[in-house]
């Protein structure tokens, strides 16, 4: 593969993992646009989650872990600015999001370092 070709290759996927999650960060949370088919891991203490109005129903997988571990999160989905679904404790699982649901928040609760995850499931 010559250099121009190299090159080429990664600002295309440059440019398909900007279109694909955009990030703006704020005191404690970072927020995320949802892709069609996302993953990412973020170090602040909050995760916001942002989905188009009346999009396909689907599955994300929420997790939080550090270097000991797995470790517990609060997560809760709103529609527009009413909480539609909201749960303390939890662990590593697949949640299904409904077409109603316009953004998901999550916060580990132990406040203490680590990494909240994100994932799209089938």
């Amino acid at each position: 593969m010559n250099k121009s070709t190299r090159f080429g290759a990664a600002l295309a996927l440059s440019v398909l993992a900007a279109a694909t999650v955009g990030t703006t960060a704020s005191a404690e949370t970072i927020t995320y646009g949802r892709g069609p088919n996302f993953e990412f891991r973020d170090p602040g203490l909050g995760t916001t989650v942002y989905f188009t109005p009346g999009h396909p129903a689907h599955n994300v997988r929420l997790w939080a872990d550090n270097e000991a571990g797995g470790l517990t999160f609060s997560v809760r989905m709103f529609s527009g600015d009413e909480m539609v679904w909201s749960a303390a404790d939890q662990s590593d699982r697949v949640y299904f999001v409904g077409s109603n649901v316009t953004r998901i928040q999550m916060s580990r609760d132990c406040m203490c370092a680590g990494r909240n995850g994100v994932q799209a499931r089938g």
